[in-house]
């Protein structure tokens, strides 16, 4: 009964600590045409989860403030395949590129202002949503 209790109680401070936030990102294409995409982005206690058109599409694992981890499903020889980068380079090559908005939800996340005009796609939080799961729901 002991164990059960405290799993509930475990269960509960970590689904109550989750947000989902809406972002939406202006792209330059190659024909200079504007595009918009719009993010979900699930944050989790340790991880990140982005969607792009309901579909996911990459995770950035960070522990102790860094980024140690991003897994990013990519299309390749036509399938859909899943790319994992671990070194600290590659990790911050690809958080460069603004292609995903990683660097602009680490910022977030870290407290850091996120109106800054290097950002070169222009994110722009849209909504900020905290998922608050209550006992009845479990």
């Amino acid at each position: 009964m002991k164990k059960f209790a405290i799993f509930l109680i475990l269960l509960f401070c970590i689904a109550g600590s989750s947000k989902t936030l809406i972002i939406k990102g202006n792209y330059i294409g190659f024909s200079r045409k504007k595009k918009k995409k719009v993010w979900k982005v699930n944050i989790k206690k340790n991880k990140v989860e982005f969607f792009l058109d309901g579909k996911h599409k990459a995770t950035m694992y960070i522990e102790k403030g860094k980024v140690i981890k991003i897994e990013e499903t990519k299309r390749f020889a036509g399938k859909d395949r899943l790319f994992v980068i671990t070194k600290p380079q590659y990790i911050e090559l690809e958080m460069k590129t603004q292609f995903f908005p990683f660097t602009f939800v680490y910022n977030y996340l870290q407290g850091h202002s996120i109106n800054s005009k290097n950002n070169r796609n222009n994110f722009q939080i849209l909504e900020v949503r905290k998922n608050e799961k209550s006992i009845n729901n479990l």
